[in-house]
């Protein structure tokens, strides 16, 4: 079973930049976060990168 990874609205070639506030970047990732969960998609001019969040998630991921 194939699961997507959810991804806020993009816009344009800025893709998801728009929704970051460059005077709290961390709240505004806080906040996406928040809303399509703990690992999501942000998508910039350059590419794309995958955001996780929460203890439990970073944990496993950085395991190794």
């Amino acid at each position: 079973m194939k699961t997507e990874i959810p991804q806020p609205k993009t816009y344009g070639p800025l893709g998801n930049v728009p929704l970051l506030d460059k005077n709290k970047p961390v709240l505004s990732l806080m906040k996406l976060a928040e809303e399509y969960g703990p690992i999501f998609r942000l998508q910039g001019p350059t590419g794309s990168s995958l955001v996780l969040s929460g203890h439990e998630l970073v944990k496993e991921v950085c395991d190794q």
